[in-house]
């Protein structure tokens, strides 16, 4: 916006913040709507958990 110098997403709609589309949460570009606060912590969780498990995997250990 020229008047006030935000950065909307072209997608969405909403003012961009730093991880805006990092987020699987924060855009739509991801689904039709926003996750619920549920989806987002079971999200975390799972990258938590299964990210390491992965990397251990890969690596071979």
């Amino acid at each position: 916006c020229p008047i006030c110098e935000a950065e909307f997403c072209w997608l969405c709609g909403r003012e961009i913040s730093d991880l805006h589309y990092l987020s699987p949460s924060g855009c739509t570009f991801w689904g039709k709507k926003q996750w619920s606060r549920k989806k987002v912590i079971l999200w975390q969780v799972a990258t938590l958990i299964g990210a390491p498990v992965i990397i251990a995997l890969i690596a071979g250990v």
